[in-house]
């Protein structure tokens, strides 16, 4: 059929190639980031070591005195490795005792609390205590968790009126696994 002009109109078609081409640049975006996720995730696997420190002066002498190293941030939970708590130095002559607890319970990370914050501490919270300070103590692998959400808290009682303490520790953060995150079990 010689002279005859066909008239295609080739919408639809060029709006499929189209398409074609977005989903291809959006498999290729998910699969990049799957692998950044998973390349995060593999990363953060090792723990990382962390140091706190946070201090306190005593108010009064009747004063039970919590010092809040705080807590990891959500996605983490800490491994307490060692614990230090005394005066501003070693030597420095700090009366009291020490009483370390895990709980959510909470005044502002590296801050002193009294009061509610303190008097609302419970034996099932208690990680540890000192009878004499300084104290220096050292834990075994998950000995002391610390979760997202909770706080390390160190109670100074019957402390020095006016006296700094300080508490320092050692901590390892690890990453808490999440229920988005697949392994292969073949």
């Amino acid at each position: 059929m010689a002279g005859v002009e066909l008239d295609l109109d080739l919408g639809p078609v060029e709006i499929m190639a189209g398409l074609k081409a977005e989903l291809s640049t959006l498999n290729r975006h998910h699969a990049q980031d799957a692998e950044r996720r998973k390349r995060e995730l593999q990363r953060t696997r090792v723990p990382v070591q962390v140091r706190m420190v946070a201090s306190a002066t005593i108010p009064t002498p009747t004063a039970r005195t919590g010092i809040n190293l705080g807590g990891p941030d959500a996605g983490f939970f800490w491994l307490l490795r060692r614990l230090i708590i005394g005066g501003v130095t070693w030597k420095t002559a700090a009366a009291g005792t020490a009483e370390i607890y895990v709980t959510a319970l909470t005044a502002g990370q590296g801050s002193a609390a009294t009061g509610p914050v303190v008097s609302g501490l419970a034996l099932s919270d208690m990680a540890d205590q000192s009878a004499s300070l300084p104290s220096k103590a050292f834990y075994s692998n998950q000995q002391v968790i610390v979760q997202a959400q909770e706080n390390l808290v160190v109670v100074i009682d019957t402390g020095t009126v006016g006296q700094v303490y300080v508490a320092t520790a050692q901590f390892e953060v690890w990453r808490t696994v999440t229920g988005d995150i697949s392994f292969d079990t073949a």
